[in-house]
């Protein structure tokens, strides 16, 4: 990929297409459902609490 191009909500905004440029000039486009972009930031938040939690720091 030789760039980054845009994000933009396709599929009534069910979908999320994640668009590159690539080095030939042409477009690469990665499709990613919003369930799993919400699934991932759920999982990227919650890993700092869970740390905290398995090492003692935090109460349940």
């Amino acid at each position: 990929m030789a760039g980054f191009i845009g994000v933009e909500p396709i599929d009534g905004g069910d979908t999320i297409a994640v668009r590159f440029k690539a080095p030939d000039d042409g477009e690469i486009t990665i499709l990613v459902p919003q369930k799993a972009i919400a699934d991932l930031q759920t999982a990227l938040t919650d890993r700092p609490e869970r740390d905290r939690f398995r090492q003692g720091r935090l109460d349940p």
